[in-house]
Formats: structure tokens, C-alpha cells, sequence
């Protein structure tokens, strides 16, 4: 056997002759390994302390190959922080982009400092808006938002969509992961010369024609639907949307009768209405339809008379609930103090009044209720006062002094659109897309107060688009 480069074994000895030798061999190839190693950890510190080195790799003795002017990667780097500084801080590039950048600033920089600033002032206070605690007896789950028909969604053809108060639901339904719907008046949809505004459930009188509303500040909402002492039978309710439960609102008083309740033709309860006075009495919850759209009829037992008005669409109720209590020329001279005090039975309450009220011009009035409001608004609920006064300053409107005296007096947000449009004219502001005549905004107009107001108060989302997309997943 010849010999090995490691020693040890010679000759033509079998192993089992030799084994010394092969222990010799056996021992080297050992030390051979052992300085192999050395080698290894010795060449991987150093290859670490390289990689880690700050002098190592200089940027100018890295080579660079790039749109950017420069031999090596540090030319390539100056060259970009220069040219950075020149658009930011003198204006230095007329390209359509930069400018357009630019946003009719004379450089980017004054661009981005007046943004940071807008930001900041907007999130002043703000953005923790809806974490103070509130105190009882007031509702931890509820949001209420009372107004006229800007309010109640006139011009959005689609209110549950197109509405500022609709766009705030679908904000509200992703800030507080619900999907309850809240409070919907018996009339379905609104009208005016410019079209019909539909609402979430669409009503249909059954053999009910002297079914009638009546206008009253005594109800949530500010109108009932009046049946007469007679033989008509009464109303359907085509809900659009699927709904778990709900809950139907009706005065209560001696001389009512009752009515059966069905959803989808099942009888799901009777209600008797008879008792003693109450504006704003609640039914039982009533099993709705939590998969598919439904049809709620309500028929009268007997010839007695009604008064129904409206309906709450919930599918939990530990969830927060957003109800919007909005009537097309209603002035808030003409709410009954019982109401007011439902409305402020809130977490949050969003006040949007004052048009009309100017419009007929019951300052007096006006003022004795915003006082009243004061009153009841000292219990930590927040407030979102909404002056939509919309070409009016304050320091010449004595209705928007009141108004922002109600803000100024309660926990609130003041916010004035006038300020928000640049005190523009009608006229302007019809051209703009914002009215769609001298009041109402256009669905374009309502999208834009229910953003501002999202940002205002700090809402995770405040893209209608944004939130549209979320609802759907």
C-alpha cells in the first residue's frame, strides 16, 4: 500500500497489520481540518468588519451608472439633494409638473409648510374629539344629527348614498365597526321642483289614502303619519337593505288603537298604541331580516287612529347607531323642548339648523332655543355645530352669532362653511357643482361637507369613494 500525503500507512501491509500507522494518518488530516477552520473564521470577521465599515465603502469610490449626473454614487447624491433644495426652496423649475406641485405656490416649500400647518391646525384638539367620557344619563351608543332638508337629504337623489348625513353614516359605520342604520322617518323620499329624494325604505299606502302627515315638533323626526278613524287598512315599508331588527316609533295616547306587524307577510307581532302620553314611544324589537332586503307591512286593528313616526333599522344593539333627525323646512323655533332633550340623549350630537329659521326670520325664537340647547348640553356630550349659512359672515349675521354661541358654550366643534366655500356667491357656487340652487346642495356639495366634517373630527376614514369600497369587503 503506498504512501499517504498524510503519513502513516506504508508498504504492502494489510490495515489490520498497520494499525499505528493509520492512526498517524488518522491524526494529521485532524490538525490539517483544525487550521482549515482557523482560516474560515478568521476570513469571515473579516469580511463582517468590512460590511460594517463606514469608511469601507466611500460613495465616491463607488462607481454609478443612472439618470441622475454623476461619475460615482456621492456626485450622483449631491446632484439630487441640489436639485431637491433648488424646487422646494427657490422655485427653480418651470416644468408643468413642478409646477402643478407647486399648487399656485411660488415654491414647493411654501406648498408644504402651509399643508403641515393646515394639518395641524385641523387635528388641534380634534383628533381625540370622541374619546371624552360621557356622563349619565345620557346614551353611550348614540349619535344624533337634527337639521331641515339639507339635513334630510334634499337634491341627493340618493339619500342613503349621496346625503351628507348618509356619506357620515358610512364614516361612522367603519370608525365604530357597525352596521346599524338608525333612525328612518315614515316618509320615504322628499320632493322639490329640482326632483325626488329617496330614502332607505320606500313607503306605499295599502287602501290607507286618508292616511295623512302631520307636522309636529313634538316627535323625533318632526312629522307623524296621521290614520284617521276609519276603516283603511294601512301602510307597507319597503327597507332596501338588510336589517337584523327594528323598532317602530309611535305616540302613545288614550284614544289609539293598535296595529299588526308583518315582515315579508309573517305576522311578527301586534302593538297597542293605547296608553298613557308619550310622543315618542318605542315598540318591542321586531325581527327584520338580516340577509336580504324585506317588506314591513303595517295594518290597523279595528278603526282607530295612528300616529306612526318613523322606524329604527339596527342589527345590534350595543353597537353605536347613527339616527339622523332632518324634515325639509322644518325651524328650529318649531321643535318642542321634549324633542330636543331625545336629540341630546346622545355621545354626539351634530346640530345643523338656522336657514330656515333666518329665512323666516324668528331671531328671538331662534336664540330662546339655542339657549335651551346650552342647558342640556352640559353633560360632556360633543357637539358638532354645522352652520350652513352658507353666504353669510358672522360678524353680520346675528343667526350665525347664535349659532356660534351654542358652540362656544358646550363641548363642541364650530364649523362654518361659509368659511370653508371662501364666502363665495350663490351664483359662484352654483357653477362650482356645490348648489344646486340657493339652499341645497348638489350630491357633489353634500359629499364635500361630509368629508370636511370627518376631517374636522378626525375620523379614520373620510373619502366617501374610501369608505364605499370598505362597506363592500
Amino acid at each position: 500500500m503506498a504512501m499517504s500525503r498524510y503519513g502513516g500507512v506504508t508498504g504492502s501491509k494489510h490495515v489490520n497489520e498497520d494499525f499505528e500507522n493509520i492512526n498517524v494518518a488518522f491524526n494529521n488530516v485532524a490538525a490539517e481540518n483544525d487550521g482549515i477552520k482557523s482560516d474560515i473564521n478568521s476570513n469571515k470577521q473579516d469580511l463582517g468588519a468590512h460590511k460594517n465599515s463606514t469608511s469601507a465603502h466611500a460613495a465616491q469610490n463607488i462607481t454609478y451608472s443612472g439618470e441622475a449626473v454623476g461619475e460615482n454614487v456621492k456626485a450622483a447624491i449631491d446632484y439630487t439633494n441640489d436639485r431637491i433644495d433648488n424646487l422646494i426652496i427657490t422655485g427653480g423649475d418651470s416644468s408643468p409638473e413642478v409646477a402643478d406641485a407647486r399648487g399656485g405656490y411660488p415654491v414647493l416649500g411654501d406648498r408644504l409648510n402651509a399643508s403641515d400647518a393646515q394639518l395641524a391646525e385641523m387635528a388641534k384638539g380634534d383628533i381625540s374629539f370622541f374619546n371624552v367620557p360621557i356622563q349619565p344619563p345620557f346614551s353611550l351608543r348614540t349619535i344624533n344629527a337634527f337639521g331641515d332638508s339639507i339635513t334630510h337629504g334634499a337634491n341627493a337623489p340618493d339619500m342613503v348614498n349621496d346625503s351628507w348625513a348618509g356619506i357620515m353614516r358610512k364614516f361612522l359605520q367603519l370608525e365604530y365597526n357597525t352596521r346599524n342604520y338608525g333612525f328612518v322617518p315614515m316618509r320615504g323620499e322628499i320632493s322639490n321642483g329640482y326632483g325626488v329624494y329617496k330614502d332607505v325604505h320606500k313607503l306605499v299606502l295599502t287602501n290607507a289614502l286618508s292616511w295623512t302627515f302631520v307636522e309636529n315638533g313634538d316627535t323625533i323626526g318632526n312629522e307623524s303619519l296621521h290614520a284617521p278613524n276609519d276603516d283603511s287598512r294601512g301602510v307597507d315599508l319597503e327597507m332596501s337593505k338588510p336589517s337584523k331588527y327594528f323598532r317602530i316609533i309611535y305616540q302613545q295616547t288614550p284614544e289609539m288603537g293598535s296595529f299588526n306587524v308583518y315582515v315579508d307577510g309573517e305576522l311578527r307581532g301586534t302593538v297597542n298604541t293605547s296608553g298613557v302620553l308619550d310622543y315618542n314611544h318605542m315598540s318591542d324589537q321586531i325581527l327584520g331580516n338580516e340577509s336580504a332586503p324585506f317588506k314591513i307591512t303595517i295594518l290597523k286593528v279595528g278603526t282607530s287612529k295612528l300616529m306612526l313616526n318613523g322606524v329604527f333599522y339596527y342589527s345590534n344593539n350595543a353597537e353605536v347607531i347613527f339616527n339622523r333627525y332632518g324634515r325639509s323646512g322644518v325651524t328650529l323655533s318649531q321643535i318642542n323642548n321634549s324633542t330636543l332633550d331625545s336629540y341630546c340623549n346622545a355621545s354626539v350630537v351634530f346640530f345643523a339648523l338656522g336657514n330656515t329659521d333666518w329665512f323666516q326670520n324668528l331671531l328671538s325664537s331662534f336664540n330662546s332655543k339655542i339657549d335651551y340647547l346650552i342647558s342640556k348640553l352640559q353633560y360632556g356630550q360633543k357637539v358638532i355645530v354645522l352652520d350652513f349659512l352658507w353666504f353669510e359672515q358672522i360678524d353680520n349675521n346675528d343667526f350665525k352669532k347664535a349659532i356660534k354661541r351654542l358652540a362656544d358654550n358646550t363641548n363642541s366643534i364650530y364649523i362654518d362653511f361659509n368659511i370653508i366655500l371662501k364666502n363665495q356667491t350663490e351664483l359662484v357656487l352654483q357653477q362650482r357643482g356645490f348648489l344646486s340652487d340657493s339652499v341645497h346642495p348638489t350630491p357633489l356639495g353634500h359629499n364635500l361637507i361630509a368629508e370636511v366634517i370627518a376631517k374636522k373630527i378626525g375620523l379614520g376614514v373620510s373619502s366617501k369613494s374610501l369608505a364605499e369600497r370598505l362597506l363592500t369587503v
